[in-house]
């Protein structure tokens, strides 16, 4: 690969081309001073686009050196959204013989063992058997020995896990999170790292220390360098693109411009909607395809996930049907035969793709919803999949009935950001405004060309166009981009080389990304009786994300933060390597992606057909050219997102660390046996709930020397033998749900018939938290003493200490929003509280009788009055009749 010659020209075009794309990085200021603990990690500053004209000017005298150089920059970004695949390497991978295998033991330590990777190699011949066997202790980076001669640990020797980290500190690009990045090198990247997008090992070999039979020894350990695919020319994997290859450019360039001439020939009159239309559908296929490869890169084995998940839940339906066809009712009572019982797990339900799967777990009464990714094969199948599961675990009939709910993110690499406002509004309607993120992007060339089509589809097709709507008005921004934004400048006194520097940036205007036109599942609800209701409240919900839960997937985890509607449960390597640092939970949650191929897909559609883009103003000249070599990617992020709390509005959701909840220790380990079906699946989610419960008994611990006078409870047991898990609280939370707390609380809310009270934790702020960012625990206060303001009714906000009506949003209508059918009726006599004074109830009861007599009388004179009426009448009558008898009589005479 270093005989490969790199030219001038090769060297300017990349440069060139990654400064185009980089043009539209919205975080190219904010790394050159990056936000600092308790805000953010901090890290070293980058002038991102002086670093480029470093390597430009630099002496490379091959294409190797060159790349490796570019990947280095990029990936000291430490940016999941943001990942350059150097050309010529593809098919090259970066091999460690074995795995290490992670188990912690009864104590609780950590233990790491080794485990074979298949290599198509003879590597059995080089290592003693007992490295496989034996506990894994140490290792030497630098490849040296990992003891000096007085036992004394040399230069580049470390116990095994804080070696891992290390590793990725300087070579995964994954996160700016180091529990992520440790977790990414312990998962894939540390054993098998392709060599486009990694540095190649400075040393051939590392030093590993094993117990062979309790004895220290050590081995050397080299890395190998494979091919997935056989080449037998490297140029046929190096290949230079058409337009830099001289002569061939022209003529392909005379085909392309046939065929644009020939469309104008036969050019019609632009149908305007018919044109938005298709904008639509090209601007879909496009990001579809561009998340699917995201996808294929972060889990290459969700095709292989779906197929036997979807097996799992053809199983279960003929077990079923089979069940019912012989007479017998089909139970799902727990029935313990065994330790593991594999029954008591069931697949309820799946998308095709396995982008939502439904499990529930029998004898936990627990309801799981695993979401592997937000960019599915079908938009609308996720949304039904969503709402029919919730809707199974929520029905009280349901055999499926859910106490609590597990909502499985790990490994979730994000995709569609618009399923994000979706999903979390209608799995937590008490999450008040603001939900719909607010965001802004740097005013750039390729930024111009897709505000420019999106535009268009918002004027003619709206009904299919993501909007930026007015944070206050909640009105549609028209002409978006070419509203006034602000403009930020990023200072630092040393820029990386000693120098100070100075960027600025011209940013859009704010808005709110806004995609309620679109909601599925708002349609989906209409006439459950569950709709626009909390079914289960903050302390019953549970979301598992692990390093690997990014982009959309990390934005959705930060909602459920900043809104405490949930509790966030971070699952990692928490044995001590990373002493000292907080857990982000939630890796690149404040940006959306775009990718190189992306614009050259739009670029293609525009060259097949310039007419599908007429009348818009795109300047072709504007569009990224393509990378010298065929085979460069590059994918970067185009936006920023804001938090959506009062606190964190003004905050980059990407740099901003938002703490998990609850931290457990399980370091999970190769990423292809993720999906460990049927008896491994069950006994991960139990194995979590087992170390959340004793997460809660240890956080108890310290209760009992807290001051709980406020309590008014005795009989809460704090030890060991009897708990009640429900009775625990982690700090701010509310118990809203319980008979207990609604029959207490219910007469707080008479002057704010849409306020929901509830018993408050006895850590009352939601802030406070452990050394480790974890909230601490605490207990429910119940009794009346105990009853505080929770959240206002789904589709009202608190304003002034009061519950009024939330704006409604485009194409939104007030019984979607705010369900006749959920409107609390006004207090009735009967609901007066007990505690009225007995006093107050006797003069009341007094008045009562004043009426009652009064009536009674006023009924008597009413009644004479009429018999007097009645008299008089009959009187006149008969009086009229006598005198009529006696005229005629008069006449005749």
């Amino acid at each position: 690969m270093k005989l490969q010659i790199i030219t001038d020209q090769e060297k300017e075009v990349t440069i060139q081309q990654l400064k185009k794309y980089f043009g539209t990085y919205p975080f190219r200021d904010i790394i050159l001073d990056p936000p600092s603990p308790p805000r953010g990690y901090g890290a070293n500053p980058i002038n991102f686009f002086k670093r480029l004209d470093d390597i430009a000017s630099w002496s490379h005298t091959n294409t190797f050196d060159f790349y490796q150089n570019i990947t280095q920059l990029v990936n000291e970004l430490h940016c999941a959204h943001t990942v350059f695949e150097a050309p010529c390497f593809s098919h090259f991978k970066v091999k460690f013989p074995f795995q290490f295998n992670f188990e912690i033991d009864s104590e609780g330590k950590h233990k790491v063992s080794a485990k074979y990777q298949d290599l198509d190699s003879p590597y059995d011949d080089f290592f003693s058997d007992d490295l496989y066997y034996g506990e894994i202790t140490h290792m030497n980076l630098l490849g040296n020995d990992i003891r000096d001669s007085d036992g004394n640990l040399n230069e580049g020797s470390y116990p095994i896990e804080e070696a891992i980290s290390i590793w990725a500190d300087d070579n995964e690009q994954f996160s700016r999170n180091p529990y992520a990045r440790e977790e990414v090198a312990r998962v894939r990247s540390f054993y098998d790292r392709p060599l486009s997008r990694y540095l190649m090992p400075k040393n051939t070999n590392v030093t590993i220390e094993y117990l062979d039979w309790e004895e220290p020894t050590q081995t050397s350990v080299e890395y190998a360098v494979a091919l997935d695919q056989n080449i037998d020319i490297l140029d046929n994997v190096c290949q230079i693109d058409l337009q830099y290859r001289g002569s061939s450019s022209k003529q392909d360039n005379k085909v392309i411009n046939k065929t644009i001439k020939k469309k104008e020939l036969n050019k019609a009159p632009i149908d305007k909607k018919q044109q938005a239309k298709r904008l639509s559908e090209i601007m879909k296929k496009a990001e579809y395809e561009m998340y699917e490869r995201m996808r294929d890169q972060m889990d290459p084995h969700w095709r292989e996930t779906a197929q036997k998940i979807n097996q799992m839940v053809q199983k279960h339906a003929k077990e079923i049907k089979d069940s019912k066809m012989k007479g017998n009712e089909t139970s799902l009572e727990y029935k313990s035969n065994s330790q593991r019982n594999i029954n008591d797990i069931i697949v309820i339900q799946s998308t095709k793709d396995a982008s939502v799967i439904g499990f529930f777990i029998q004898s936990l009464k627990l309801g799981i919803i695993r979401i592997s990714t937000f960019a599915p094969e079908d938009l609308a199948q996720f949304q039904y999949a969503i709402f029919s599961i919730v809707h199974q675990f929520a029905d009280e009939s349901s055999v499926y009935k859910a106490n609590k709910i597990f909502i499985d993110l790990r490994y979730n690499g994000g995709g569609y950001t618009s399923l994000v406002p979706i999903l979390f509004r209608f799995l937590f309607p008490q999450a008040d405004e603001p939900y719909w993120p607010p965001r802004d992007f740097i005013k750039s060339d390729l930024n111009e060309i897709v505000n420019i089509i999106t535009e268009n589809i918002v004027k003619n097709n709206i009904d299919q166009a993501e909007l930026n709507v007015d944070e206050q008005t909640g009105d549609v921004i028209y002409d978006y981009y070419n509203q006034v934004g602000q403009q930020r400048t990023t200072s630092t006194n040393d820029d990386g080389s000693g120098n100070p520097a100075s960027i600025t940036v011209d940013m859009t205007r704010r808005g709110a990304f806004y995609v309620g036109h679109m909601d599925l599942l708002r349609n989906y609800s209409k006439g459950w009786n569950m709709n626009r209701k909390v079914i289960w409240e903050p302390k019953d919900i549970f979301l598992l994300v692990n390093g690997h839960c990014a982009s959309s997937c990390a934005i959705f985890t930060k909602n459920v933060h900043q809104k405490n509607v949930g509790r966030i449960v971070g699952l990692g390597n928490f044995g001590g390597i990373h002493t000292g640092i907080r857990y982000n939970a939630g890796t690149a949650g404040g940006s959306s992606v775009r990718d190189a191929e992306y614009f050259q897909q739009l670029l293609q559609e525009y060259r097949q057909d310039e007419t599908q883009f007429e009348g818009l103003g795109l300047d072709p000249e504007k569009f990224p050219g393509p990378f010298f070599r065929l085979s460069t990617k590059l994918r970067y992020v185009e936006a920023e997102f804001y938090g959506i709390s009062e606190e964190t509005k003004n905050e980059l959701n990407e740099f901003y660390i938002y703490d998990a909840d609850i931290n457990v220790d399980i370091p999970e380990q190769y990423e292809g046996n993720v999906i460990k079906f049927e008896i491994e699946y069950q006994d991960f989610y139990k194995a979590v709930i087992s170390s959340i419960e004793n997460k809660l008994k240890e956080g108890s611990k310290s209760l009992k020397n807290r001051n709980n006078k406020n309590t008014g409870k005795e009989d809460i047991k704090l030890n060991d033998e009897v708990i009640d898990f429900s009775k625990y609280c982690l700090s701010g939370e509310k118990d809203f749900i319980s008979s207990n707390a609604q029959k207490d609380c219910a007469q707080f809310n008479k002057d704010d018939i849409h306020a929901v009270y509830g018993y408050k934790c006895s850590v009352t702020d939601s802030k406070e938290r452990e050394a480790d960012g974890s909230k601490k625990v605490g207990v429910f206060i119940e009794g009346v003493d105990g009853c505080v303001f929770s959240h206002c009714q789904a589709g009202y906000h608190l304003v002034n200490e009061i519950c009024e009506q939330e704006k409604l949003f485009f194409r939104e209508a007030e019984d979607e929003v705010r369900p006749p059918e959920n409107e609390p009726q006004d207090p009735k006599e009967e609901e007066i509280p007990d505690e009225i004074l007995e006093d107050d109830k006797v003069d009341d009861k007094k008045k009562i009788n004043g009426w009652m007599v009064a009536g009674i009388i006023l009924i008597v004179l009413l009644v004479i009055v009429i018999a007097l009426s009645v008299i008089l009448a009959v009187y006149i009558i008969y009086q009229r009749k006598k005198q009529q008898k006696i005229a005629p009589n008069t006449e005749m005479r």
